[in-house]
């Protein structure tokens, strides 16, 4: 499964986006600071809540006699890292920017077909 992060890439007049986007993604994914294989709490009671969405793509075919269907689905995660926040004053106003998840803190889903 392959996902990003959306946090849109805003260009201002006189500004050099693609070295803002180098230089924000260095401060957000800076190894002093994030570490991926911690999961983003402040401590260790607090919950992460990830929010799974199931959007029906597509219907392969449906065996009503077998009572099986199959299909193809696309898996929506959501939840908040704190640790992947900015002010974006410090960007030239870069309000967004796509990190590929093999950079960012997972959780753990197992899907369990039956």
């Amino acid at each position: 499964m392959y996902g990003y992060v959306l946090i849109n890439h805003v260009s201002l007049p006189g500004g050099d986006g693609a070295d803002t986007e180098e230089r924000l993604v260095e401060h957000l994914l800076n190894p002093a600071h994030y570490n991926k294989l911690i999961r983003p709490a402040t401590n260790g009671s607090e919950v992460v809540t990830v929010q799974l969405m199931v959007s029906l793509a597509q219907l392969i075919s449906v065996h009503e006699r077998e009572q099986i269907m199959t299909t193809n689905v696309w898996l929506t995660q959501e939840w908040q890292d704190y640790r992947l926040t900015w002010s974006p004053e410090e960007f030239d106003g870069m309000k967004k920017v796509r990190l590929p998840s093999k950079h960012i803190w997972l959780p753990d889903v197992v899907l369990y077909n039956k």
